[in-house]
């Protein structure tokens, strides 16, 4: 999400180059780490490899924008993205979703995902009406 909203960023200030300086080694690291992790270690390697190329972009990205536009999340926004991150990544590690259900699964942890930045104060009200508007358009 961060390299999508990022890219936008990028070709809003006129600095579109920018977008695939960034994300174009994204590729080439990506190939590399698979290259070199996913003969040794699997699928477990394949994701770790994805993983942190993606972050690495991600951040690269982050760091980019606030140079060229000096915007930047807020340390309170960060925080709160981090525990909510955590929050999903344990449940969906705990919550073992075979087959069909892991539609329901993920349907039930972006619900969640929701309703902790409502609690933590990222989303208001608002922003959580605009939501449901989207899928009510769906």
């Amino acid at each position: 999400m961060i390299i999508s909203v990022t890219t936008v960023i990028f070709a809003a200030v006129g600095r579109p180059g920018s977008a695939f300086a960034f994300n174009g080694p994204l590729l080439l690291l990506a190939l590399a780490g698979h290259l070199v992790l996913v003969p040794r270690v699997g699928a477990v390697g394949a994701a770790a490899t994805t993983t942190v190329t993606t972050w690495a972009v991600a951040v690269a990205t982050m760091v980019g924008v606030n140079l060229w536009c000096q915007v930047s999340p807020g340390r309170g926004t960060v925080a709160r993205i981090m525990v909510t991150s955590a929050i999903a990544y344990a449940l969906a590690r705990a919550w073992h979703a075979p087959g069909g259900w892991v539609i329901p699964q993920l349907l039930a942890l972006c619900g969640v995902v929701l309703l902790l930045l409502f609690v933590l104060g990222e989303l208001t009200a608002r922003d959580l009406g605009f939501a449901l508007s989207l899928l009510k358009q769906g």
